[in-house]
């Protein structure tokens, strides 16, 4: 078990207990909140988990607001202390969208 989760710190894995479809969704069900790529997820420790994501806003709501709502929504349910949001307009193309991951 110590070596697998070592392994897995190692890798920069997703963190045991953090399934991404439930992530990615639990993002998605956040009001204003119309898509979400590019979602990475991993550990520098075993017990403490980071994640970067981009979010598609929908028109009109407070993009500080919505990020804030998000990161909120990992810390509560997932126990993710450090998340990175970039955020954009549903008509704004993300710089990298040739390497975006669904």
């Amino acid at each position: 078990m110590l070596l697998r989760d070592t392994i897995n710190v190692l890798l920069e894995g997703v963190p045991g207990g953090i399934k991404l479809p439930e992530l990615r969704s639990a993002i998605a069900g956040v009001p204003g909140v119309v898509g979400v790529h590019d979602l990475h997820v991993w550990s520098m420790a075993t017990e403490e988990a980071s994640c970067t994501a981009h979010v598609t806003l929908a028109e009109g709501p407070d993009s500080d607001v919505i990020r804030r709502a998000v990161t909120d929504t990992l810390h509560s349910r997932f126990g993710i202390e450090h998340s990175t949001i970039q955020t954009e307009g549903a008509g704004e193309a993300c710089e990298d969208d040739e390497h975006l991951h669904p």
